[in-house]
């Protein structure tokens, strides 16, 4: 058909020329007779056939892109294709307008009953796109791959064709646009990726933020908890026995027989108060486990314990892990780096 628009436009330039040339013997003025001043000569027809042609060039396109239209119906050259889809890559808002876009383009392009394009799952879900499609779909007749270096990932699926069979331009025009695919889709790949990574250093962040308040909070409770026993206990006795010590010094200063009773309810009170302050040193730090040593309902939560010492070890980097299993006995694992990292406040 192309080749039919061309001898057509060659043959119309041609009869122009040859109208040209003729019209003197009509009796009318001829362009030729006016340039030479004379009888038109055969090389004069000849490049005026030649310069006619180059002007009807445009013609000449024009009537092939008809005849394309009219043979393979609203199908577009490779050209105006790879143009179309690359715009819509700069439009694509995501992973899934941009399949959408790739898929519709094929399907418009090279005039298929359906397209689609898949992704690989691990892209897919990286993307939050798997395949999107343009047209009824069945089982493809040319499936091209869509490769970013040396990893697959996805496929463009193609329908049959409304005008035959594929041809190989067509196989050469789907490679050019699954490499453009390709690059876009990886990047948006990677766009996902550093964006759940992003995600997980602001949640860990947020863990280490919130450890650090646990850790700060707890001691501050502590530390107001031991207040408050010396304050009300040891305190309070330590008052009593200092005030009772003057009282026995008075006595036996003054030879008072009651001096030698006051000094054994002293040492007494003195051993009560040694009591005292080994319980109260025990509440701070218990020397011994609880609750039958090791052993822990994992339903009941977290504690105090786990916690804190999971608190701890995120200050200086480290990191906690038990293992536990049912007749297998409690692994308690601590990891603490050699060297702690410069942004850590001790």
């Amino acid at each position: 058909m192309r080749a039919l628009c061309t001898v057509l436009a060659a043959v119309g330039g041609c009869a122009i020329a040859l109208a040209v040339a003729l019209a003197p013997a009509a009796g009318r003025p001829s362009v030729a007779g006016w340039v030479l001043l004379g009888p038109f000569p055969m090389y004069a027809a000849v490049l005026l056939a030649i310069g006619v042609t180059l002007l009807l060039q445009p013609v000449r396109g024009r009537l092939e892109q008809l005849a394309d239209r009219w043979v393979f119906g609203a199908r577009l050259d490779g050209y105006r294709l790879l143009s179309r889809f690359g715009a819509a890559l700069e439009k694509a808002q995501g992973p899934a307008t941009l399949l959408q876009e790739l898929a519709e383009t094929v399907r418009r392009g090279l005039n298929l009953t359906w397209a689609r394009v898949r992704l690989d799952p691990d892209v897919a879900r990286a993307g939050s796109a798997q395949g999107v499609g343009a047209g009824k779909r069945a089982d493809p007749a040319l499936v091209v791959p869509i490769i970013h270096g040396q990893r697959v990932l996805g496929s463009i699926e193609c329908g049959p064709r409304r005008d035959g069979p594929f041809l190989k331009e067509d196989r050469r025009l789907l490679g050019y646009l699954a490499g453009q695919a390709a690059a876009a889709v990886h990047n948006i790949h990677l766009t996902a990726e550093l964006s759940a990574q992003l995600r997980l250093i602001r949640r860990q962040a947020a863990e280490l933020s919130a450890s650090r308040e646990r850790v700060a909070q707890g001691q501050d409770a502590e530390r107001r908890r031991i207040q408050r026993d010396l304050h009300d206990g040891v305190q309070q006795e330590v008052v009593a026995l200092t005030a009772k010590l003057g009282l026995v010094r008075q006595r036996l200063g003054r030879g008072d027989p009651r001096g030698g009773q006051d000094l054994a309810e002293l040492h007494q009170d003195l051993g009560t108060l040694l009591n005292g302050l080994r319980e109260f040193a025990y509440t701070i730090h218990p020397p011994v486990l609880s609750d039958q040593g090791l052993l822990f309902d994992p339903a009941a939560g977290h504690g105090l314990g786990l916690t804190g010492l999971a608190d701890r070890l995120d200050i200086v980097g480290g990191a906690l892990r038990v293992d536990t299993a049912e007749g297998e006995g409690t692994e308690l694992r601590m990891e603490i780096p050699l060297t702690r990292p410069e942004d850590i406040d001790a």
